[in-house]
């Protein structure tokens, strides 16, 4: 009798598990669609700040090309403006 009842324990416990491995596998894979979306939006946002800082450091390039041209202009003009007095 006892073996009787074990028997169909060990079908209820068998049956609890295929039912708790049936909810866990659908939340796992609600979980692996969320994670996929929010790593998607992260991509893209990170995408952007990249896009950001490239612009900026294009134009810290420009600005420093610029500055680099106006100082030899000024350092032109005072040299020759100096040699010019050195002639007098």
């Amino acid at each position: 009798m006892i073996d009787k009842v074990l028997e169909w324990a060990w079908a209820g416990v068998g049956a609890l598990a295929s039912v708790a491995w049936r909810m866990l596998t659908g939340r796992l894979d609600a979980l692996e669609k969320h994670v996929a979306e929010v790593d998607e939006r992260q991509t893209s946002e990170m995408n952007r700040q990249r896009d950001n800082i490239s612009k900026l450091f294009d134009k810290l390039e420009q600005h420093a090309q610029r500055s680099e041209d106006r100082h030899r202009e000024l350092l032109t003009a005072l040299h020759a403006g100096l040699a010019g007095k050195a002639d007098r």
